[in-house]
């Protein structure tokens, strides 16, 4: 994933080598030449992640990329990178113990996606090979991702199934769901 937070700055998200570490690293020349990379998360392979700058939001203001993932250490997990200053945050554990533990066999086994409210809560939705492994999980701004309480989740048990959260309009708490049902075509 690629976060332009100007039209010479980009941050680019990965895993990388055989322990599937998770880095960025950054261009200020549009992406002519890139730095260094940097570790976001080395404790445990990650197997999927997602990423969403805070101006992307409708309404939305500041200098954070919020980043979720899900990792070989069963668990999901979040970190906020300030591009102010090129500051990580903490690892700030979603959920743990899932009920797995072991890599995907296709991509669409693991699926995570975030978004933010216009009212500046965080939401996460995820779900892994297990139909108990899923889950939909929110932080409100004033916790700014410190702490995740447990939601009502929309999925069914279908691990094919994929699905992105959007913010939606109406009421600034609300979010939408775009979801392609794999047993529905």
């Amino acid at each position: 994933w690629k976060v332009a937070t100007t039209a010479d700055v980009i941050y680019e998200f990965f895993t990388t080598g055989a322990s599937a570490d998770f880095k960025y690293r950054k261009s200020t020349d549009g992406g002519a030449s890139w730095a260094a990379a940097v570790s976001v998360y080395t404790t445990n392979d990650v197997y999927s992640f997602d990423v969403y700058y805070a101006p992307w939001a409708p309404n939305g203001t500041g200098t954070k990329i919020h980043i979720v993932w899900h990792d070989f250490g069963d668990a999901y997990r979040y970190r906020s990178l300030d591009t102010a200053s090129d500051t990580l945050g903490s690892v700030v554990d979603i959920k743990t113990g899932s009920t797995t533990n072991s890599a995907p066999a296709i991509i669409t086994a693991d699926n995570i996606t975030f978004t933010l409210a216009e009212n500046g809560d965080l939401h996460v939705f995820f779900k892994h090979t297990d139909a108990n492994d899923n889950g939909h999980y929110k932080s409100t701004a004033a916790s700014a991702g410190a702490s995740w309480t447990s939601r009502t989740t929309f999925y069914q048990g279908d691990y094919n199934d994929l699905f992105m959260i959007f913010p939606a309009g109406g009421a600034t708490d609300d979010i939408a769901v775009l979801w392609w049902d794999e047993s529905a075509s």
